[in-house]
């Protein structure tokens, strides 16, 4: 084993890392350390200022009633009645927040994760699966949701309505093919569909809906940059650069002392 050389200079990293020492440093240097955070924080808030935050809202439709036939789906009725401009129409009031230019497109989900512009505040119907459908709302006014609910719970009653009128002229319709049938072939079944269509009826005029709307879900940030976590990320990473740079300046400082002292 070799011996060390008395007249050999040292340098810090030849001795004992005190963490005592290191604390003493960086303590010196904590003016220095706080600067490069905060230049750090103030570029975090820079970078957050044009970026503007994406809120998403969502009220669930389920189909209460479905038509005993299976020509008719309540899926694409409620679907045609949301983009039918004319109905929107029949409900918008002066007042109103929601404007039709806000419902512009439908979407498919069937059980996957949905992805919808988020740089769009529009309304959207999304479907589920066979059985429900949502409205999506991209935005965090109140006002807004409420018009879209309030709309939601029109197409509703609209939507009743028009079922109450397509099941009276199915009944008229199948009284007339029963008369025909008499005792044919298919008299039993068209008796038995008649006898679906009045217990339809029947819920539908006792004040059954063809939907439930609902009441919508609090507003939740959908934007890929939270603000708070990126601003306290960025204090960490500035404070630990800050640090680094106190300690290699120190290092270095040192270094120059004791190679001047051994010179």
């Amino acid at each position: 084993m070799t011996e060390k050389d008395p007249n050999r200079p040292t340098y810090p990293f030849d001795e004992d890392i005190s963490l005592f020492d290191i604390w003493h440093t960086l303590w010196r240097g904590k003016i220095f350390i706080i600067g490069i955070s905060a230049i750090f924080v103030l570029f975090s808030i820079l970078y957050l200022l044009p970026i503007e935050q994406q809120y998403e809202s969502e009220i669930f439709i389920d189909f209460r009633l479905s038509r005993p036939d299976s020509l008719s789906s309540i899926a694409l009725d409620i679907r045609d009645l949301f983009e039918d401009k004319k109905t929107y129409n029949e409900w918008a009031k002066p007042d109103s927040v929601l404007q039709f230019s806000h419902i512009d497109k439908t979407a498919d989900i069937e059980g996957f994760l949905y992805a919808l512009d988020e740089g769009n505040p529009d309304i959207t119907v999304a479907m589920v699966n066979r059985k429900k459908y949502f409205f999506i709302i991209r935005d965090k006014d109140a006002d807004l949701i409420a018009d879209v609910k309030n709309y939601a719970d029109f197409l509703n009653e609209k939507l009743t309505d028009e079922y109450k009128r397509k099941t009276l002229a199915d009944l008229a319709l199948l009284d007339e093919q029963i008369e025909l049938a008499k005792q044919g072939e298919n008299f039993a079944s068209l008796v038995q569909t008649r006898l679906k269509f009045k217990k339809y009826l029947a819920e539908l005029e006792a004040g059954k809906k063809a939907l439930r709307i609902h009441l919508p879900t609090p507003p939740r940030s959908i934007s890929s940059n939270n603000p708070k976590v990126t601003v306290i990320i960025a204090a960490i990473l500035g404070g630990i650069i800050g640090c680094g740079l106190v300690l290699v300046y120190d290092g270095y400082k040192t270094y120059r002392q004791n190679k001047a002292t051994t010179a």
